[in-house]
C-alpha cells in the first residue's frame, strides 16, 4: 500500500533518502552536492517537527530537526563557513530548548527535547572545541546541564529505596 505524498511517514521517508544521500555524497567528497541533499533534509525536518507539533504526533519529530542541523552544519564547517555552521547548531540549540521548556507541549515532546538536549549540547561542544574556543564550550556545555536539572527538578520521581535496606528487611522477615 503506498503511503500519500503529504503525510508524515511518505515526508520521513523522503528525509531519510536525502539524508542517505547527503551522508554518501560527504564520503564522496562532493561537498556542494551533499549540502544541496542535507539542505532538502533540513527543510523536511523542519516541515515534520512543524507538523508533529500541529497535530501533537511524532513526540521524536525533534531528532530528525537536529540530526538535519547536524550534517548541515558538518556541511559548512567542511566547506569553510564556521559562522554558517554556529548559526545552524544554535538554532537547533534553541529549538530543543524551547520545546524542552514549553509547559504547554506534552511530556512525550518534551522529554524527546531533552534527550535531543545530550545530543546538540556535544555536537556544539565539539564544533567549539574544533576552532579552540574551549571557554564557549564549556560555556554552553554549563547553560544545557543547568536546563538539563531545571527541566528535571520539574518532576517527581520515585524515592528509591536502597536495596541493602530492602534486602536486609526481606531475610528478617523469614
Amino acid at each position: 500500500m503506498a503511503l500519500p505524498q503529504d503525510s508524515y511517514e511518505a515526508r520521513e521517508l523522503q528525509w531519510q533518502l536525502y539524508t542517505k544521500t547527503g551522508n554518501q555524497r560527504m564520503q564522496a567528497n562532493l561537498y556542494h552536492e551533499a549540502q544541496q541533499a542535507y539542505h532538502q533534509a533540513w527543510e523536511l525536518a523542519e516541515w515534520l517537527l512543524e507538523k508533529a507539533e500541529k497535530n501533537a504526533t511524532h513526540p521524536d519529530a525533534i531528532h530528525l530537526y537536529v540530526v538535519s542541523c547536524h550534517n548541515l552544519a558538518d556541511n559548512w564547517l567542511t566547506l569553510g563557513d564556521a559562522q554558517q555552521a554556529e548559526m545552524i547548531l544554535r538554532k537547533a540549540f534553541d529549538r530543543v530548548i524551547q520545546i524542552m521548556t514549553d509547559k504547554g507541549s506534552s511530556n512525550p515532546r518534551r522529554l524527546e527535547a531533552f534527550k535531543a538536549l545530550k545530543a546538540i549540547s556535544f555536537e556544539i561542544d565539539s564544533f567549539y572545541r574544533k576552532l579552540g574556543q574551549i571557554a564557549r564550550a564549556e560555556q554552553t556545555f554549563e547553560r544545557a546541564i543547568t536546563l538539563a536539572q531545571d527541566f528535571l527538578a520539574q518532576f517527581e520521581f520515585p524515592r528509591i529505596v536502597s536495596l541493602k535496606y530492602r534486602q536486609q528487611n526481606h531475610s528478617s522477615e523469614r
